[in-house]
């Protein structure tokens, strides 16, 4: 009985961990994000392109 009791109790909690999962992906939307193009020549004159995200947000998941 104890171990049907914890085979549930771990099926609850990764059930719960993928619906927070899911929703934190889903809430994410990027409103006050950027995307920046930043060129520049490296130390052997090649040019270099990089794409930067610029996020305000605290935690980007």
């Amino acid at each position: 009985m104890k171990r049907k009791k914890g085979l549930i109790l771990l099926g609850i909690i990764i059930a719960a961990a993928f619906v927070n999962l899911i929703f934190i992906k889903h809430a994410n939307d990027h409103k006050e994000c950027n995307d920046i193009t930043v060129k520049y020549k490296d130390a052997e004159g090649n040019d270099v392109i990089e794409k930067r995200h610029i996020c305000k947000e605290q935690f980007n998941f």
